[in-house]
């Protein structure tokens, strides 16, 4: 459980780094 967790924290951080990158 711990991995999946980090991994899915990792996926969402870089969702939302891909987010920002778009609105800029």
């Amino acid at each position: 459980t711990v991995p999946f967790e980090e991994n899915n924290g990792t996926v969402r951080e870089r969702v939302v780094d891909s987010f920002s990158v778009l609105l800029s």
